[in-house]
């Protein structure tokens, strides 16, 4: 896959998730007022973030990882990763024995920096 340098900005913010790339570094890519849209919830700030992909991991699931099916970007610029979160035994699936629905997220990079995601995953 062909990515441009934003889409693999949010190629390696994704694979933070799983833990395939420091959390530290996770935490540079993001603009440190980032806006998270999760589900019905807005707030701001890299340290939410992190604590979103803290709660994921904390729900015993194996070898989380967000699979990427394929990447978009809009002509306003704003990157749509569309795939899903798979885990357990090899990546099976997510939870226990299960793949996620498809999710969709959108990202919005400025000067090489995440400053806004709009997640509409499902839940675990």
């Amino acid at each position: 896959m062909n990515l441009t340098a934003d889409e693999a900005l949010v190629a390696r913010l994704l694979a933070a998730v799983g833990g395939d790339v420091p959390m530290a570094e996770a935490v540079r890519m993001l603009a440190p007022d980032v806006i998270c849209h999760m589900d019905r919830y807005t707030v701001h700030g890299a340290g939410t973030w992190v604590a979103w992909v803290e709660f994921i991991r904390s729900r015993g699931v194996e070898n989380l990882k967000v699979q990427v099916d394929r990447y978009e970007t809009g002509a306003d610029g704003t990157i749509t990763a569309l795939g899903s979160l798979t885990g357990g035994p090899e990546g099976a699936s997510v939870p226990r024995g299960r793949r996620t629905r498809g999710g969709t997220a959108r990202y919005r990079v400025v000067d090489n920096q995440i400053v806004e995601i709009l997640d509409k995953s499902v839940e675990l």
